[in-house]
């Protein structure tokens, strides 16, 4: 391990300890009452199941906002620059501040499909996608929701619904690298990419 991903990992650590995700703790670090503490530690883990699946709708969402922005990029300024040398000019900081970062998603997929038609259940799961992070960025307690969030009928706040999200994103991702980038994902990749539980990194070229 280098220097580098050994300060990572320490601030990691951290950011764990700050965030409460530590499952790990023992109940007894909370409350010297041993009839509190299993009361707490349930508590807890149901808090940080909770964090986990709330950072995994969020992610979703700005990874496909950030496909979403990068095609309305190429439509207006083409892709024969990279992006590194777009940010240079004062066009495309315009394009970025005053534009795509007033957009809402559904906005922008609105004018990636307008221009390039992208399939139904694409855009049916991306809507999907909008609509439940905006029913978890905007509610505490999502159990008291009208209709608890759900994703194709499962319970988001489960590993058969978790799964089933991470899947069905990550194919809107393939889609996009697929179309727009020009890659080849193969069968196995796809797996490999479906079974590490959305470890990919965001592009960051519109950001």
């Amino acid at each position: 391990m280098t220097t580098k991903q050994a300060a990572l990992v320490a601030e990691i650590k951290q950011m764990e300890s700050l965030l409460d995700l530590d499952y790990r703790k023992d109940p007894a670090d909370f409350t010297p009452w041993r009839s509190m503490q299993t009361s707490i530690q349930a508590l807890r883990l149901k808090t940080i199941k909770d964090k986990l699946v709330r950072i995994a709708v969020v992610h979703a969402y700005v990874k496909i906002d950030e496909h979403l922005g990068t095609v309305m990029a190429w439509d207006l300024f083409g892709n024969k620059k990279s992006f590194p040398q777009l940010w240079g000019t004062r066009k495309f900081k315009a394009f970025n501040y005053c534009i795509l970062e007033r957009l809402y998603l559904l906005q922008k997929l609105d004018w990636v499909d307008y221009l390039h038609e992208l399939p139904r259940k694409i855009k049916s799961d991306i809507r999907a996608v909008n609509d439940l992070r905006n029913a978890m960025a905007h509610t505490f307690f999502v159990e008291n929701r009208r209709t608890r969030p759900m994703w194709k009928g499962k319970d988001i706040f489960t590993v058969g619904g978790l799964s089933q999200f991470h899947t069905d994103t990550g194919a809107i991702y393939d889609y996009f690298l697929e179309r727009f980038w020009g890659a080849k994902i193969t069968r196995t990749a796809a797996v490999a990419r479906q079974v590490s539980a959305g470890s990919g990194a965001s592009l960051g070229v519109c950001t």
